[in-house]
């Protein structure tokens, strides 16, 4: 009997293996992974940079480029003197102008001190009259025959104040005038006349020894120069 089981037993061996082999083949579940399409996982798009970041970008570029050019265009000071005559006037506060307090005025290139008879200062002019070069530094159209660097005439009494107004100055008043001309290194131009500050109905032009009404227009023989008070 024993030797009629192991017969048996040894047959189905052979036919489906090992019991341990034929439990598996019962146990396991079919592959269906390597049958059917694998899905590979979508990519999501990569996100990009904010608009507004970008466009901020843009605009500290700009607002860059900008400063360095202008940095790169400033005025690092006033131009050389073109002769005896011609000597730049620098506005008190503007690039190449003497460092001084920001509320007091610096005398330009060139001015003289003039003193009061006790000897204090009173103020500030320029040795001569203004040039027709320096003139035309502020009013390019201005004509006028002669050299450039003779004195500007054809001149209104109101286009000279508006002149050294521009430049931090002002005309001289009768009385300054008067004094002016006797400070050494002050010098007239001639016989010509010179525009000083007037009152609104008259405006007077002066000359050594005279004052005299003129109309408030441009004249062949008025002049003018400026002056600047002293700073406290």
């Amino acid at each position: 009997m024993d030797a009629i089981a192991n017969g048996a037993l040894a047959d189905l061996t052979s036919r489906n293996g090992s019991p341990a082999a034929a439990s598996g083949r019962r146990g396991a579940r079919p592959d269906h992974g390597d049958r059917a399409e694998r899905t590979e996982p979508t990519a999501l798009p990569r996100a990009g940079l904010p608009g507004w970041l970008i466009a901020l970008t843009f605009v500290c570029i700009a607002l860059f480029v900008a400063g360095l050019v202008v940095f790169l265009r400033r005025d690092t000071g006033a131009r050389a003197p073109t002769g005896a005559n011609d000597a730049v006037h620098t506005a008190p506060g503007a690039p190449g102008a003497p460092v001084g307090k920001a509320a007091d005025p610096v005398p330009t290139s060139g001015m003289i001190l003039v003193r009061k008879p006790d000897g204090t200062p009173w103020f500030y002019v320029d040795p001569q009259p203004v040039s027709a070069s320096q003139f035309r530094q502020l009013f390019a159209k201005h004509e006028q025959a002669g050299a450039a660097s003779d004195p500007v005439v054809m001149v209104s009494y109101n286009e000279a104040r508006s002149y050294a107004q521009t430049l931090g100055c002002r005309l001289l008043t009768s009385d300054e005038w008067d004094s002016a001309i006797t400070t050494p290194g002050v010098r007239v131009a001639g016989d010509l006349l010179e525009w000083v500050e007037s009152p609104a109905d008259s405006k007077q032009v002066r000359q050594r020894g005279k004052t005299l009404a003129r109309p408030d227009t441009p004249q062949k023989d008025i002049t003018f120069r400026m002056a600047m008070r002293v700073a406290q």
